[in-house]
Formats: C-alpha cells, structure tokens, sequence
C-alpha cells in the first residue's frame, strides 16, 4: 500500500488544509504515516509568520530529504507547501531534492501534480474541480486525523496591512466560503463522530458571504442540535455588539475566545497599524466576561517591536494582568521580508526580547493558574484526547471554556463529551490542569 506522510506546521488553517491535501490520497488507497516513518510521499506545509516558522519548515523538509536520499532505489516524493513555499519558493526550486514547490494557491491540485510526476492516472471522479470555489477552498474534509476535534475553514486571506505580517502575501485577499457548504461540513464530521468543530480562518469575524456576516452564520449554526462549536480567534475589531448578543445563552458555545492583542501601548499599537487602543480591549473583555460568565480569554502579544521601550512593555504587561485573561501566547518580534516594520528603526536587542518574553510567560502561568483554581468544585464537560496526558497516563481532555483536565478510567471513551468535577489543580507553567472525576448526567 502507498503511504503519505505530512508534516503541518503553524496553524489549525493548516491543519486544516493538510487535511484537505490528503483526502484525494486517502480515497485513492494511500495510507497516512506519521512523518518519521517511512513513506512514499513526503509533503511539509509550511509556515512562515515568524523566524522560528521558518526554521521548522526547512527543518521538516531536510528530515524528508534525508529520508529520500536514504532510498537510492525508490525514491520518494517530495512536495513543499504552504505560506512559507508561497512567499519564498524561488528559493526552493532549484533544489533537487525537492520534487514539488507549491504556493497557497495550487493545494488543491497537490494530488494530480503527484500523479502526474510518478506516472499515475488520475481518477477523475476525485479530481475534477468543478466550480473555482472548489478550487480555492480544496477538497471537503471527513475527518481531522490526530484530532478529537475537527477543524473547518470557512475564511481566508487578509487585507490588513499590519506593520509585522507576512499573512497577506501568503494568503491571499480575503475570501469567505459559501454557508451551505460549511453547514454541509459541520453535519459530516458531526456524522463521522466527532463532538466539538473548531471554525477557523485568518479572520473568522470578517465573514462576509455576499453580505451574510459572521453573526449570521453563527446563528445558523447554533440553531438546533448539532456538535458544539469553537473560535479559533477573534480580532479586537471583529468583537461586535451583533456578535456578542449573538453569543449570549448559546448552549453549543464553547466559552473561549482567544484575541491577538500584540501590544498594550498605544503607541506601539499605531506603529504596527492594528487600528484601534488599548482601552478597546479592556471594554470588549469586559462585554464578553460578562455576556458569558465562565468564559476563558486567551490573549496574543509581540513583545520586541521596533521601538518598544520598557514604558511601552509595561503597558503590555499591566494590560495582559488586568483584563481577566486565562493564559497568554507570547511571541519575539522577528523581522518579516518586505513588511513595513522589518525596515523600521529602533529594533530591540534580543536580550531585552527575551526578558520581556520571559516576564509575560511568567504571567501567563499565574494567570493559567487562577483560572484553572477558580473552577476547583465546578462542573464542565470535556472533549477526552485519543492520546493520554504524559505526566500522569490518565485520559485527558479540555473543557468548553478551555481548561485542561484530567479523569480516570480506561482509555475507551476518545472522543466523546464527558461530564466531570474539578477536584484540584495540578502542573506547572504552561502544562498545568485540573484533576476531575467523572459524573452522571
């Protein structure tokens, strides 16, 4: 049997379109293989929102050319793809080592390119693209493998211009995808099993179908019965009064919302182009800490833009204390090719990006832990993992509101919505969690 072997990193949009890239191959007889193995096809897709994106990508491409270059009879395919083959792939094409370099445009003709290199017919039943929206959004999914929850996209693109970011080269201008066929998708996963869906997108709160916004579509979506639903985030902007009463006293609402703040400065703010204050995140996490009591707010900062002074860091950090966030993703500015800022002065030293990353993580776990201990004798319900927690070997999960957990028992129920109790608080750092017991009803 043929085997596929794909590296993703970065994003759930990108897991979510390796997803997509292996269907056509997983309807055609090809085995999915975990990366390190070996394979007959290798694709990496790519990330390249900040240095270290780009140096996982080519680290996954050199582990795949090792293993090509192992096989001196039969060697394997190597594909590369994604944001970082899209902004850079000139960089890649000369090497031999690499079969195929394709750009965010052409994933959905991942497949037919390989069987045209390796002599294969196509079947056409599985490859025709019939509309240029087919094209553009790639193959419907029927799973996520590796995920007890599914992802969907149902945007992409940007037309932001923020000072430090890349995404609008990689992907494009903004898009949204046709509601009958994410509402197609939803009752597919939900068909092949799965609980939870994940909607994602680059900006899922600038949805607009021919004038049918983001709130409309979550108020379908919600309407009736169907598997619970999850933001992958929220810019500050998209955080609208429709939006929030759309979410009020929704059963199927997870609660959480994670929003890329970048910066508490304002100043720093207006320099990345962002396009709104510090004080406006301060009101949209207060409308929502209230519109859904128990919700866990995540937050994104950049700590290192050029011109960050150490005022403009304690602006972040007395920000990111005081808005009632669970847990924080800290990022090290690095420079972007061809983006407005990588050309701007004032560039911090890495010895100041790195205390100041240090400071906020340290936050985060305080916050993590804060929020974690605050629901201590609560109740929630939880996705269980197909994978055990490392630590302690038990089931594991995350709550609607985000919060890791932990529950005994025998690792049969993957997968399915368990009803626990917080009994206590565990871990350290990042990787603390409660632990729960199981109950009835």
């Amino acid at each position: 049997m043929n085997k596929l072997a794909i590296k993703t990193i970065g994003c759930k949009l990108n897991q979510y379109d390796s997803q997509s890239i292996a269907e056509p191959f997983l309807a055609n007889g090809f085995r999915w293989v975990k990366f390190d193995s070996q394979a007959d096809i290798y694709i990496i897709n790519s990330c390249t929102v900040t240095g270290r994106a780009d140096y996982s990508s080519r680290q996954a491409l050199s582990r795949a050319i090792r293993r090509r270059n192992e096989n001196s009879s039969n060697k394997p395919v190597v594909v590369f793809t994604g944001c970082y083959a899209e902004v850079d792939g000139v960089r890649f094409d000369s090497n031999p080592d690499i079969d195929l370099v394709v750009g965010t445009q052409e994933k959905s003709y991942i497949y037919e390119r390989v069987m045209e290199l390796i002599g294969k017919k196509v079947d056409t039943a599985i490859s025709q693209q019939e509309t240029s929206e087919t094209e553009r959004w790639g193959r419907a999914i029927t799973g996520m493998k590796g995920f007890s929850r599914a992802f969907i996209k149902i945007q992409d693109g940007c037309n932001s211009n923020c000072a430090y970011c890349i995404v609008p080269r990689a992907r494009g201008s903004e898009i949204s995808r046709r509601p009958e066929e994410i509402y197609k998708e939803i009752e597919r996963l939900e068909n092949s099993g799965y609980k939870e869906v994940v909607l994602t997108g680059v900006h899922i709160g600038r949805y607009n179908y021919n004038d049918f916004r983001f709130h409309h579509l979550l108020r379908d979506i919600l309407s009736g019965n169907g598997p619970r639903i999850r933001f992958s985030s929220l810019e500050p902007n998209e955080i609208t009064d429709e939006l929030i009463d759309t979410l009020i006293e929704q059963s199927r609402l997870c609660r959480h919302i994670h929003i890329p703040v970048q910066s508490g400065s304002d100043e720093i703010l207006r320099s990345m182009r962002r396009g709104y204050k510090a004080q406006k995140i301060k009101k949209k996490t207060e409308l929502l800490s209230k519109a859904l009591p128990g919700i866990n707010l995540g937050a994104d900062f950049i700590v290192g833009f050029p011109g960050e002074t150490e005022r403009d860091f304690k602006l972040s950090y007395d920000l990111a204390e005081s808005c009632g966030f669970g847990y924080l993703h800290v990022f090290s500015y690095s420079d972007r090719p061809a983006t407005i800022a990588s050309g701007m002065s004032g560039k911090v030293t890495p010895v100041a990006k790195s205390q100041r990353s240090k400071q906020l993580r340290e936050l985060s776990s305080e916050l993590l832990s804060k929020k974690l201990k605050s629901n201590i004798g609560q109740t929630g319900e939880i996705v269980v993992e197909s994978r055990l927690h490392r630590k302690t070997g038990m089931n594991t999960g995350i709550s609607d509101n985000y919060l890791r957990a932990i529950l005994p028992g025998k690792n049969d129920i993957h997968g399915s919505i368990v009803k626990v109790r917080y009994l206590e608080h565990a871990g350290n750092g990042k990787y603390q969690y409660l632990i729960s017991e199981k109950i009835d009803g």
